[in-house]
């Protein structure tokens, strides 16, 4: 089997709090993983220790086949939507072309025609190209998050990592994402971060069940005792082919 990403009895303290514990988990390449779980549950943890942004305290991650540190294409990489970054002076067209900065870059560097031509394809993938001009504080949060997806995939990367990318965005956006994302899929490993159960049900190859311990990991059919596991209470959250939730009522 060829894996995108082999994760071994990773466990991960914040001082003293256990954030990820004893974590297994295999991603095939080309495979489309949701991660889901609740806030607080590690799901950032486990992407930032991927990234090599967080240092576990033990445990081994390999990406197609090398610790991080050693892997030396670049990830994609999509943050959660920060409102610091969306209020910054810059336009379209300069945000995707940061993703084609290598590390150690000067200060004045200089973008060539390759760079350009990249940045301009994967505007048009997304229908966007009218925007290019515009002050990233002028879009929409839909229009946004479409820009920081192209950004993370202007390094070319082989494998794609997003948290939370269509949080608060209109359906319609949402829905082009998704197709965008199922499309990139056939030769891009994406590993998403998400509540959002329409992904689920709809794009995502398998689903991975995190509450700082991995209580899942398989194809997106998920039963009742895996979800109550997960979340610490009664949801009934996913059913193939079903674009949305109902939550029971709680008891206090």
């Amino acid at each position: 089997m060829n894996y995108a990403i082999e994760i071994k009895d990773l466990t991960v303290y914040y001082n003293n709090t256990c954030a990820l514990s004893g974590i297994n988990l295999t991603v095939a390449k080309n495979d489309f993983l949701a991660i889901i779980g609740p806030n607080g549950g590690g799901k950032s943890t486990l992407v930032k220790s991927v990234l090599g942004i967080v240092k576990p305290q033990n445990g081994e991650i390999k990406i197609f086949g090398q610790r991080p540190e050693k892997y030396t294409v670049p990830i994609g990489y999509v943050p959660q939507f920060s409102h610091s970054i969306h209020d910054f002076p810059i336009m379209v067209i300069d945000v995707i072309l940061t993703g084609r900065l290598q590390r150690g870059t000067g200060l004045f560097h200089r973008y060539s025609k390759k760079d350009y031509e990249i940045a301009e394809n994967m505007l048009d993938k997304l229908n966007i190209t009218h925007l290019k001009d515009r002050q990233i504080s002028e879009l929409s949060g839909g229009q946004f998050q479409k820009v920081m997806i192209l950004r993370a995939l202007a390094t070319e990367p082989e494998l794609l990592l997003l948290d939370e990318p269509t949080a608060n965005i209109d359906n319609d956006s949402k829905t082009q994402i998704y197709e965008f994302l199922k499309e990139i899929n056939r030769s891009v490993t994406i590993i998403l971060i998400t509540h959002d159960t329409a992904a689920i049900s709809s794009y995502v190859k398998n689903v991975a069940c995190l509450n700082k311990k991995l209580f899942y990991h398989g194809e997106i059919e998920l039963d009742n005792d895996i979800i109550q596991k997960t979340f610490g209470c009664p949801v009934d959250l996913i059913a193939h082919g079903v674009p949305h939730r109902v939550l029971k009522n709680h008891g206090e």
